[in-house]
């Protein structure tokens, strides 16, 4: 009993040291951390297939949009800007190579709408404005872009652009492929 009576003495003593105890001050200290730039990558899972179109005594065209955006991952943290392009060779005939429907039949616009994917909206990720119609891709034309001044603001941005290819007359029959080429460049 005794016992009992004296671990609950030494208790109590304790806890009034405690809540009595006077603050004598505190200090503080910095803590740091440091996130270095990333860098700007880009890509897309585009294949398209226009599907079928019958052969014509005169010039058609077939359209289509891609299913998948085309990105920009922008995790530099910096204002350098940076730009894509596309650019599509001659659609060939894959039984004749010697066959073939000009670059300059093909045709992309896209937007106006950015898709931001991930991260913040950044008002400087733009759509370059030929390609808000549809514009001849048979040389390297600007795409998405961002300029120098967009304060270091980091996000994945995309778009899904449609695309154009115009079928001259009497084209031959059979299934034709091209290459798109999606460039990124830092400026």
């Amino acid at each position: 009993m005794w016992l009992l009576a004296l671990a609950i003495m030494g208790c109590m003593l304790l806890m009034t040291t405690e809540t009595n105890a006077a603050k004598i001050g505190d200090t503080q200290t910095n803590v740091f951390l440091t996130l270095s730039g990333g860098s700007v990558t880009f890509g897309s899972t585009w294949s398209i297939d226009l599907g079928k179109s019958s052969i014509s005594s005169t010039q058609t065209t077939k359209e289509g949009t891609f299913t998948d955006n085309f990105w920009v991952e922008d995790l530099k943290g910096a204002d350098a800007g940076w730009h894509t392009t596309l650019q599509v060779g001659d659609l060939i005939h894959q039984g004749d190579n010697s066959i073939t429907i000009p670059a300059a039949n093909i045709s992309i616009k896209a937007g106006p709408t950015i898709t931001t994917i991930a991260g913040t909206v950044n008002s400087a990720v733009e759509i370059a404005n030929d390609l808000l119609n549809y514009q001849a891709i048979d040389t390297a034309k600007t795409f998405l872009l961002r300029n120098t001044a967009s304060n270091g603001i980091l996000g994945k941005y995309g778009v899904k652009p449609s695309i154009k290819v115009t079928i001259p007359e009497y084209q031959a029959v059979g299934v034709y492929k091209a290459i798109l080429t999606y460039t990124l460049y830092e400026d």
